[in-house]
């Protein structure tokens, strides 16, 4: 039931920090009074934002585009330019940004292991157990 829902209270929090065209991979706390240059192509860029500040990122430019963009070379040139303008210690972006830039070669080309995606994990604060009752209730459910 709805009732049981309202119980479960949950949270998203930076499991680490993963390169995208390499297998190098950041605590948290490791990029705390880094530079940044910040790449999204989501809805919400504005809680991406607030994320990398949280870590203690410093973002010199924030490069953001349209919800489900497409990536072109000449966007990926903008990325470049911004990064070397500020002379950024790496180009930061999301899960759902990296998944695309992940299939251009040129991407990996210009950015290599510059480029960080992060990765999020959900943690639920309270409530776990009505929150497996209610996915087995799903599941149940589906057969």
């Amino acid at each position: 039931s709805l009732d049981s829902v309202m119980k479960v209270r949950t949270e998203l929090k930076v499991k680490c920090l993963k390169q995208v065209f390499r297998n190098g991979l950041f605590e948290p706390f490791e990029l705390k009074g880094k530079t940044c240059i910040a790449v999204s192509g989501i809805a919400n860029p504005e809680r991406f934002q607030t994320t990398l500040e949280s870590l203690g990122l410093i973002i010199k430019e924030f490069v953001r585009f349209p919800d489900h963009h497409q990536f072109s070379v000449s966007d990926l040139m903008k990325i470049q330019t911004a990064y070397e303008k500020h002379q950024a210690e790496y180009i930061i972006t999301t899960e759902k940004d990296a998944v695309r830039l992940l299939s251009m070669k040129e991407a990996e080309t210009m950015f290599h292991e510059r480029l960080l995606y992060v990765e999020i994990e959900m943690e639920i604060r309270q409530g776990k157990e009505e929150f497996h009752n209610m996915l087995d209730s799903i599941m149940m459910g589906v057969h």
